[in-house]
């Protein structure tokens, strides 16, 4: 199924994303703690579904729409890029809770 797969690989990568952004690693799109504290708790919640064979249309389409919303909000805060990639990031993760 494309959405658990697309749940397991963006869990591994917002996790890892997020431990390296714990320790000053910021990809070039202004990450800091509190950022790297959410891509850290997505990225467990995506990676519980995908691999643990949670309910993975739901969280494909419920934090697919939470990313959206932090991702305008974090646009328009002048976040620039790291909004944009929230955004982008929900937006697949929808298309794929919705997509079933």
């Amino acid at each position: 199924m494309a959405g658990e797969m697309w749940a397991k690989v963006i869990g591994i990568i917002l996790l890892l994303g997020g431990i390296l952004g714990l320790f000053g690693v910021d990809f070039g799109i202004g990450m800091n703690t509190l950022h790297a504290i959410v891509w850290i708790i997505a990225g467990a919640v995506f990676a519980w579904a995908g691999f643990m064979s949670g309910p993975v249309e739901a969280v494909n389409k419920w934090l697919g729409v939470i990313l959206i919303l932090l991702g305008i909000v974090g646009f328009f805060a002048l976040q620039g890029l790291l909004g944009l990639t929230s955004t982008i990031v929900g937006a697949i993760s929808a298309w794929f809770g919705w997509k079933g």
